[in-house]
């Protein structure tokens, strides 16, 4: 692995990365994951679709690491509608390039190929985690609801020249859902993204949160959270 490889590791974000590998050798899938490990990343490897489908359910990844003899239809259709926008690469044998059409079509978004190096694999992760952050970055900072102004950097939520310091969680709540104004966010999904697991109490403290931004907004009578079907969130501002 050269050192222009190594470099390019060292300068990313920490990120998670499910690392699949069906009917994969188990040396093959230690090796390849204390090297991800070694260079910061976060990783998980799983052999079952059961394992697969728990863990897509209780945290996102921002990349996927797939095997492709265990990279059917079926699996990589799991992984894409449990996470929309997750990255999934197949990693691959000697496959035919019409396999690897049919797993693009599948919704594949790389490949990397077994005989390739492993700073190959380095160079498409740091690819991809670069469009990444571009992508994080082109999401505004500073967001208008209603009357309300929120910095999301420093956490400041404004109502004419009144100031209030929200907590991190609330921060990230109310920059999620006004992001996502006038429309539904999944309470999975907040639960994910924020806490980050789907679980009985974090969906109490949910509600506690949901509770607390109500009160934040209620100088402005045209603002309104919902809960519908318990199911799903939703930040609303009335039109005049």
């Amino acid at each position: 692995m050269d050192n222009t490889c190594i470099t390019q590791l060292l300068n990313f974000y920490l990120i998670c990365i499910l690392l699949l590998l069906f009917n994969s050798d188990k040396a093959y899938t230690t090796l390849l994951t204390d090297v991800l490990q070694e260079r910061g990343f976060s990783v998980l490897a799983v052999s079952r679709h059961l394992q697969l489908a728990d863990q897509l359910h209780k945290q996102d990844y921002e990349l996927c690491l797939v095997s492709l003899s265990a990279c059917e239809k079926e699996t990589i259709s799991l992984v894409r509608e449990e996470q929309p926008d997750t990255i999934i690469i197949c990693l691959v044998e000697d496959e035919s390039d019409e396999q690897i059409c049919l797993s693009y079509n599948s919704g594949a978004n790389d490949h990397w190929r077994k005989s390739e190096s492993v700073g190959v694999l380095l160079s498409k992760l740091n690819m991809w985690q670069q469009r990444l952050e571009r992508q994080k970055q082109r999401q505004p900072l500073t967001i208008q609801i209603g009357e309300y102004q929120l910095d999301s950097v420093r956490r400041i939520l404004t109502y004419n020249d009144e100031e209030r310091k929200l907590t991190a969680k609330e921060n990230e709540l109310l920059l999620l859902l006004g992001r996502n104004k006038n429309e539904l966010v999944a309470r999975r999904q907040i639960l994910r993204q924020i806490w980050p697991e789907d679980n009985y109490f974090n969906a109490r403290s949910l509600s506690v949160f949901i509770h607390r931004l109500r009160q934040y907004l209620s100088k402005d009578q045209r603002i309104q959270i919902t809960c519908v079907a318990q199911k799903s969130y939703r930040l609303s501002v009335a039109t005049e």
